[in-house]
């Protein structure tokens, strides 16, 4: 109401002019605009884009380096964090309420990505995710509140799922510090790009061994066990949604799919001096 007073005052000439519905309409914008730059949730995003980038690094074969030591003791992750946890939801529901399905589904994905990087800088020192609780599985762990709201990485990606209306694509863009998780992107994903980010992300998963295997000697397609755990998102049929999306043809489509074996342990990156 202040800022509305604000221009109001400073643009009053305008609106008693000849041209006044144009003028209102301008002011009109202006007060949009703002509104937006003073998004909750888009700020968040924007601070959580600036951790990653100072502290996720990708090579050109599309793997990534995630820093956890440097972002445990970098001030602005916690701080970013404690806000979104202290926050009462009431006092956003019309920040919520403005964002487009892709900026919530976006803010959704780096929320729960953002709980597994709290997860891991909380533990210093793990060896492997599954340490965290041996009595039960990590991603039933409760890693931070969200308005106040306790959250798990199994609640966090349920909620995701649900605001992206079961979207396959976005389950390439949940990272849980796994060696067969798809790669922690080094930006944020946000709305207006999501649908370009999550078909990027698709083929950079694909492209490494821990997505994607092909033997066309044995005829074999060996995929990730995102498509196992996620079999009914995919109808049952990962290979027909992969030549779908252009990663495979329809000769590799007709191989026998298995999936990847052995436990997910932690990013292999976590345990190079990195976490």
């Amino acid at each position: 109401m202040m800022i509305l007073a604000m221009l109001f005052e400073k643009y009053n000439h305008l609106l008693m002019g000849k041209n006044m519905i144009r003028n209102l309409f301008l002011v009109i914008v202006c007060v949009t605009f703002i509104s937006a730059e003073n998004n909750f949730y888009r700020l968040w995003i924007n601070n959580y884009d600036k951790i990653l980038k100072k502290h996720v690094k990708e090579n050109r074969k599309g793997k990534t380096t995630v820093h956890y030591k440097n972002i445990r003791n970098d001030s602005e992750f916690k701080k970013m964090m404690d806000v979104m946890g202290g926050t009462k939801g009431k006092h956003t529901r019309k920040h919520w309420a403005v964002l487009s399905k892709d900026e919530k589904v976006a803010f959704r994905i780096n929320f729960h990505n953002a709980l597994a990087i709290k997860l891991i800088v909380n533990h210093p020192g793990l060896r492997s995710v599954n340490d965290i609780n041996p009595s039960r599985d990590y991603q039933d762990v409760f890693c931070s509140n969200m308005h106040r709201k306790a959250f798990t990485l199994n609640s966090a990606k349920k909620q995701a799922l649900v605001d992206s209306g079961n979207n396959p694509m976005i389950l390439f863009a949940f990272n849980r510090c796994n060696i067969g998780d798809a790669p922690l992107r080094p930006e944020a994903y946000v709305g207006w790009r999501l649908k370009d980010q999550l078909e990027d992300q698709l083929k950079k998963y694909m492209s490494l061994d821990n997505g994607m295997k092909i033997d066309r000697r044995k005829k074999k397609l060996v995929l990730s066990k995102v498509f196992e755990e996620n079999a009914s998102l995919f109808n049952g049929n990962p290979a027909q949604f992969l030549q779908s999306k252009g990663i495979i043809n329809r000769r590799v489509a007709s191989f026998r799919v298995s999936f990847i074996n052995g436990k997910w342990i932690r990013n292999i990156n976590c345990s190079t001096g990195q976490n």
